[in-house]
């Protein structure tokens, strides 16, 4: 890991913001160095992660007969166990 140089204020502003967040000032800062850097944002592979998901559970679509749906309502789950 490398070090980064900031005015004392800087960071003592960068400290107060992180804690309002619950989090460091590395955490805090860390993603935001990383788009400066060029780097993936990680909305990017979010968005990149979702997209392969949903190519599977669409390659899933044809296991199931015209018109298939989930009844997955409250009633249904807990049908049976006395609520």
């Amino acid at each position: 890991m490398a070090t980064l140089h900031v005015k004392s204020d800087t960071y003592e502003r960068l400290v107060v913001k992180a804690a309002a967040k619950n989090t460091t000032v590395d955490d805090f800062v860390g993603p935001v160095l990383e788009q400066l850097a060029g780097a993936e944002p990680p909305s990017a592979e979010r968005d990149r992660f979702f997209e392969l998901w949903m190519n599977v559970v669409q390659s899933r679509a044809n296991r199931y007969p015209a018109g298939f749906e989930v009844d997955d309502s409250r009633e249904s789950i807990y049908a049976g166990r006395g609520e």
